[in-house]
């Protein structure tokens, strides 16, 4: 069990939950935009589930840590998710020019986005989120953490519903014994 951080990043769902999914994610993989409509099923489905997202651009994917830069800047603007689904929507043309065009399809604050985006501030928040799965030992993506437990690969969504609900149990446990219900993620990834 992996105490996958959590602050200072985008996440869908309540912001108590039962299950804390923590995705590492690039915008030019292929197997990571597959898996989307999954986890949007997922959030759909299990109500009690917040979804974190984490930056990991492979460093053969050439165009994915600008890309990631490009959503840290929409998530200054309280965009994230749009940019998000518009990346993998067009992974295949994450040039700066087209990174603009999206940021102003959008509509940022164009001026103040592209200076987040090029800031220092949007590479070192890219960098470290990106050396973080290593110390779990997980290197490619998507790498998945439930509740702590990792989960490697875009999954169907059979095997991430039978995770979730086994996460749900294990936190149902715990609130039972008195956890109170925004400790649950900590609790089980204290140790």
């Amino acid at each position: 069990v992996y105490r996958g951080p959590i602050a200072n990043a985008p996440w869908k769902g309540p912001r108590v939950a039962k299950v804390t999914i923590v995705e590492y994610s690039d915008f030019q993989c292929p197997f990571c935009a597959s898996v989307q409509p999954t986890l949007e099923r997922i959030l759909a489905d299990f109500p009690s589930v917040k979804l974190v997202f984490r930056h990991r651009p492979l460093p053969f994917h050439t165009r994915a840590k600008a890309a990631a830069q490009a959503s840290w800047a929409a998530w200054q603007q309280g965009k994230f998710w749009e940019m998000h689904d518009k990346l993998f929507a067009n992974m295949r043309a994450l040039e700066d020019a087209a990174l603009e065009r999206y940021a102003t399809e959008l509509g940022f604050d164009a001026v103040l986005w592209k200076q987040d985006m090029e800031g220092a501030m949007a590479r070192e928040a890219v960098d470290a989120q990106d050396a973080e799965p290593a110390k779990f030992g997980a290197g490619g993506t998507p790498t998945f953490f439930i509740n702590g437990r990792a989960m490697v690969g875009a999954q169907p969504y059979e095997r991430f519903a039978e995770r979730v609900k086994a996460a749900i149990a294990e936190a149902d446990a715990l609130i039972a014994k008195g956890v109170k219900p925004a400790d649950v993620y900590d609790e089980i990834t204290r140790n």
